[in-house]
């Protein structure tokens, strides 16, 4: 997204990646957004670790349980998040929040800072979300695997 290669629809000026990867490996991703609009469909795909830094962003981020063990980092400033989980999975989410909103439901609250899904002990797949933002929107929500 360094090459200063834009396209123009209707007027508005877009710069967009359409990134597609391979099922079969494990992966470790790492992205660093400014100001912009992310949608990650991360269901196919084995990811063990996944760094998100992002500025004054919108993210949609959909996991899914392909991993025994998933750990979803997000750094966000001014941001909207939204992350699915599966509900077979159980999650556990750290957060460390200044003046930001969060819709947990289907989860637990252990402190003013911790987060798991009753079947978080049970559950064969885990998955691990750490937040630290300024003054963001965050949710998660949790999926059946039909959807």
């Amino acid at each position: 997204m360094r090459h200063k290669r834009f396209s123009f629809n209707d007027g508005e000026i877009r710069n967009k990646a359409i990134v597609k990867l391979n099922a079969l490996p494990d992966w470790d991703l790492n992205f660093e957004v400014g100001a912009a609009s992310i949608n990650l469909d991360l269901r196919p795909y084995k990811t063990q670790n996944i760094n998100i830094k992002m500025g004054a962003a919108s993210m949609k981020i959909r996991l899914g349980e392909k991993s025994e063990v998933t750990n979803l980092n997000i750094k966000s400033g001014a941001s909207s998040v939204y992350v699915y989980v599966p509900d077979s999975s159980g999650c556990e989410i750290t957060t460390h929040t200044a003046l930001s909103s969060k819709d947990f439901r289907d989860f637990d609250k252990i402190n003013s800072n911790l987060y798991r899904t009753n079947n978080f002990e049970k559950a064969k797949k885990k998955i691990f979300i750490t937040v630290n933002s300024g003054v963001s929107s965050i949710k998660v929500i949790r999926y059946s695997e039909g959807w």
